[in-house]
């Protein structure tokens, strides 16, 4: 991976997923609603974009419908920039009801951190590579059986094939396995995605807005 942890060795990444880097926030607000004001943004699709990319997979791997849909280890999570910072961050009510529509939260962690993320991602890859195809089974036979009736081709075999019982056969093939891999990814998570705590204060939305700051690819 790059050197986004060569000067400061541990901090929070934040993801963000914004139309115009203007809706970014800037010094000030970052400051009265996280107290963080020594942070940069990158884009997510520049020189760092291998550490955002392993955390998108992870996100994508603990999704409710990662099962319903064919899996890619190139996920199609939206994001646009992220915030780095050597604090370690925590939500509050304040923070998450101004920006909930284009942050994702934050990650305190270091590149050993990201490593083993990367290999509990390769991990979910290979169970996945395991239970997938067997699930396609069952629409390969379907669509096989459409062919050759279409095209008048005559083979029994094909045309009777026992898919109730093939149903049973492969019923849960590899789910234990994708389970445990989740479980891990999920225990990753819970390690090092920021912790919500209670907002003592509430922001001063009249405070004047600073400048813009430089955007990092």
């Amino acid at each position: 991976m790059s050197d986004l942890f060569k000067k400061i060795t541990q901090g929070s990444i934040m993801l963000w997923n914004v139309d115009d880097e203007k809706k970014l926030p800037k010094i000030k607000a970052m400051g009265r609603l996280l107290g963080v004001t020594n942070f940069k943004y990158y884009k997510t699709d520049g020189y760092h974009s291998n550490f955002i990319r392993t955390l998108l997979r992870m996100r994508a791997a603990r999704s409710p419908d990662a099962l319903k849909t064919r899996w890619s280890s190139w996920p199609n999570n939206p994001t646009s920039h992220f915030l780095f910072t050597p604090q370690e961050l925590e939500n509050n009510s304040f923070f998450h009801l101004t920006y909930m529509a284009s942050c994702m939260g934050s990650y305190f962690v270091d590149e050993a951190a990201m490593e083993e993320l990367s290999e509990l991602n390769s991990h979910y890859d290979h169970v996945r590579s395991i239970a997938d195809p067997v699930s396609r089974w069952p629409d390969l036979i379907a669509n096989d059986q459409s062919r050759i009736e279409k095209d008048g081709i005559t083979d029994t075999a094909v045309a009777n094939f026992d898919t109730p019982g093939l149903l049973k056969l492969i019923d849960g093939y590899g789910h234990e396995a994708i389970r445990d891999a989740v479980t891990k990814l999920d225990a990753w998570q819970t390690k090092h995605f920021w912790k919500n705590k209670a907002t003592a204060y509430a922001p001063d939305d009249s405070e004047e807005e600073d400048k813009e700051e430089e955007i990092t690819t």
